[in-house]
Order: structure tokens, then C-alpha cells, then sequence
């Protein structure tokens, strides 16, 4: 004799010996009827195994998705992690020091004193010692911007001292001897030599800048994202245009460019959740399906340059989750935060390794999380939740009035059994 259960645990199990068992004394069935609940036996145990295999699914999804801290880096506030694109197993970060990691995270070493906690730090894609940083910084005016050339050890500064922190850097990725700067509160330097010499491109006119994306297949074309909206430049910031994005902007906005297809753009707006547009800019749709309203701090976002239908998230949040991920283009959102410090917590960077398949995460400390899945996670159901469907049950008995009617189905499973709750088979 077999016995069978279905999750969930409330589901009574199927004690399977003859079919027999099933029926009362007296009771028979016709062949027919015979050969429906036989083959509903087998879609139950059909049914069983789909069950066990969700389950060990699940569990490999939530060991695959934990995140871990690097211990070296524990209670030091990172602002902003970079990978170096040519070998990935160095990383450079900045928190209350600079630090470096040549091991994929496992260990850092402190190469500057230098620290902040709002900021930006760039590698060069080509050259591991040529880094960029601006940091807020060496007086209390605002961000300083510098670069190394020695891999963080000796910096020169590019200036020192403006008004109010743009803690922004873009290398260009066409051209990566040409970059982009902050300088606070609102304008934006540009470099052509690797940070020999500096320009100014033309203001755009908003209030606050936060963000800068540069169209990987086009750059004259960037976006540059501030407080107070969002602009457009299609001549290397020689001149701007406003978009109109639907909804007053009133803090921080961060911009990411799809790789794959650059017509589409989104924003990350803090305080109002995310924003898609497919044709460059010119419309653009709320997407915030799966983001309550205490998951709208933003404070980076950043697209999967593999799969650039995977999207992250890093948010602010005093008890929620504070990284949100999308595998379909922003469409669905859900917390990714397995392992993450919940209260009172923030991430203010995030980026992948695409060689590696892994994401850092900079908060209170540098986060790993070793292996990218591609599915979102799946809740367990807990209930047998009613379907709306009616359906002609097979007579097993009519000693408790069982017989022909209607019911309810539970996920695609059927009582047919009298008295009820015998045998739990499936329907289809």
C-alpha cells in the first residue's frame, strides 16, 4: 500500500490500495467511471511530485538568493562600489576609507584614509589604477572631485569645496577617456584626457544634480537626472532639453539606460518609485507594480548589463526590504533582501559582475550575494485556495447525498470521496 499527501499540511492524505477503498460496500462503478478515477490517481500523483519539486525549488532559490557581509567591511558606511571591468576579482569602494579588493570581495584592503558618506567612485575600464572619486569631503563647503593614477594610494584634486554634494561619475563607454563630474549643487565637468584637463558642459537648468546615464550605443546622448526633472542632451551636453515625465520631480532621480535597447530609459525618482520609457524619453509610464509606499526611497538603480531585463534597486527604508529587483523590465517588482539588515538601513550602491554572476551591494558594509538566479521567488501557498469552476463529479456513493453536482476545485484538486475528505484527487 502507498500513501500520498498533498501540501499543505491541513490536505488529507490518500491512503491508495485498491480502488475499492474509495467506495463504500455496495457501491460499484461502471467501466467508464472506472477508468476516470484511475487516471485521476495518476494525475495525483502527478500533482505530488509538482508539489516536492516547488518545494526543493524554493529551497534552492532562498540559498541561491542569501545575501553575506564582507567581514572586513562590517560597520563602515559605503557609499559607492565599482568593479574593474577587465578582471573582476578587483574592486574598489568608498566608505570612512577607500578600500580595494583584489578576490572578488573576499577580503579589502584600506589603500586611503580618505572617507565619505555621499559619493561616487569610478575605475577606468581599461586601467585598474586610474580611478575617479568625488566625495563630500576635504572642507564643509560640499564634494571635492579627484583622480589617481596609482590605484587610490596619491590623488589630485580637480577642485575642492563647491556648495552642496553631486555625487556623480559616468565614464564614458564609448570613449572611456572622456568623463563626467558632478560639481555641486548643479553643474556638470567634463574631461576628454582621462582628468588632464576639464570643461564645463552647458548648465541644463535643473536644481540638485543626482544622476547622469550615457546611451551606450550613441554617446552623444545623455540623461541627466535632478531634483527637480529630468533632461536631455543628444550633442554631448552642448545643449539640453527638458522631458516631461507626468509627475512634478521633487528629489532625487537616478537614470539607467537599457544597453540592449537605449530607447528605453528609467527613472528612479526618490519618493515616487520608478518610471519606464520606451522611446527615449518621450512617454513615460509608471512602474510600480510590487512597491508599496515605503518602498520608494531610492537611492540607485542599476540594470544587469547581461540581461538588461534585470533591474535593481537600493532604497532607504526604517523595517522594510532595501533592495528591490525585476527580472521583466520594471513590470514586477519584489524585495531581494535575504540576509540584509532591515532596520533603520540603506544601500547606496549596487553592481554586477557579469563575469562572475554576482552583485555588490554598498550599505552599512559591502554586501555579496554569490550567484544570480533568473526566476523571481515564489510564495509556498498556505491555503487550498478555491477556483472558480464547475465541474460533473464521478458517483462514488450516496449513502451521505455524494453524488452528481457542483464544488469547489482547490488549485486543480477535488474531493471524491464520500464522506468527503477520503480521497483528494485531480480534475482537468
Amino acid at each position: 500500500m502507498y500513501s500520498f499527501c498533498l501540501p499543505p499540511a491541513h490536505t488529507p492524505c490518500a491512503s491508495v490500495n485498491t480502488i475499492s477503498e474509495a467506495l463504500h460496500d455496495g457501491d460499484s462503478l461502471n467501466g467508464k467511471e472506472q477508468k476516470i478515477v484511475v487516471i485521476d490517481l495518476v494525475n495525483f500523483l502527478v500533482v505530488a511530485l509538482f508539489f516536492s519539486l516547488l518545494v526543493f525549488t524554493l529551497e534552492s532559490y532562498s540559498q541561491q538568493s542569501r545575501w553575506r557581509l564582507a567581514k572586513e567591511t562590517a560597520g563602515n558606511p559605503i557609499a559607492a562600489v565599482d568593479i574593474y571591468r577587465r578582471d573582476p576579482d578587483t574592486l574598489y569602494a568608498i566608505g570612512s576609507k577607500i578600500l580595494r579588493s583584489a578576490d572578488r570581495g573576499q577580503h579589502w584592503d584600506t589603500v586611503n584614509a580618505w572617507g565619505t558618506d555621499v559619493g561616487a567612485l569610478k575605475v577606468d575600464p581599461t586601467n585598474s589604477q586610474i580611478l575617479y572619486l568625488s566625495r563630500f569631503g576635504f572642507t564643509i563647503q560640499g564634494n571635492d572631485v579627484s583622480t589617481s593614477t596609482d590605484g587610490g594610494y596619491n590623488w589630485s584634486p580637480v577642485f575642492i569645496g563647491r556648495i552642496f554634494p553631486a555625487p556623480v561619475i559616468e565614464i564614458d563607454p564609448v570613449d572611456p577617456k572622456t568623463v563626467y563630474v558632478g560639481a555641486g549643487p548643479s553643474y556638470i565637468l567634463r574631461t576628454t584626457d582621462r582628468g588632464q584637463t576639464w570643461d564645463t558642459t552647458t548648465y541644463p537648468g535643473g536644481n540638485y544634480f543626482t544622476s547622469l546615464a550615457i546611451d551606450p550605443a550613441n554617446d552623444s546622448v545623455l540623461y541627466a537626472g535632478y531634483y527637480t526633472g529630468i533632461f536631455k542632451s543628444t550633442d554631448k551636453g552642448r545643449s539640453w532639453i527638458e522631458l516631461a515625465l507626468g509627475v512634478q520631480i521633487d528629489n532625487a532621480t537616478h537614470l539607467g539606460v537599457d544597453p540592449n535597447n537605449t530607447n528605453i530609459v528609467y527613472a528612479g525618482i526618490f519618493g515616487r518609485g520608478v518610471y519606464k520609457s520606451t522611446d527615449g524619453g518621450g512617454k513615460w509610464v509608471q512602474k510600480n507594480n510590487g512597491l508599496g509606499v515605503g518602498d520608494q526611497a531610492i537611492k540607485v538603480l542599476t540594470i544587469n548589463p547581461k540581461n538588461s531585463n534585470d533591474i535593481f534597486m537600493g532604497l532607504s527604508s526604517d523595517s522594510g526590504s532595501i533592495i528591490f529587483r525585476s527580472i521583466d523590465g520594471g513590470d514586477r517588482w519584489f524585495a531581494f533582501s535575504d540576509g540584509l539588515p532591515s532596520l533603520h538601513s540603506s544601500i547606496s550602491a549596487l553592481v554586477v559582475d557579469t563575469v562572475n554572476n554576482r552583485i555588490y551591494a554598498g550599505g552599512v558594509g559591502i554586501y555579496i550575494l554569490d550567484s544570480l538566479t533568473t526566476s523571481a521567488p515564489v510564495e509556498a501557498e498556505t491555503e487550498l485556495t478555491p477556483l472558480r469552476r464547475t465541474v460533473r463529479m464521478v458517483k462514488l456513493g450516496g449513502k451521505d447525498n455524494c453524488g452528481y453536482g457542483s464544488t469547489a476545485i482547490y488549485k486543480g484538486i477535488e474531493d471524491r470521496s464520500c464522506p468527503r475528505g477520503r480521497v483528494w484527487v485531480t480534475i482537468g
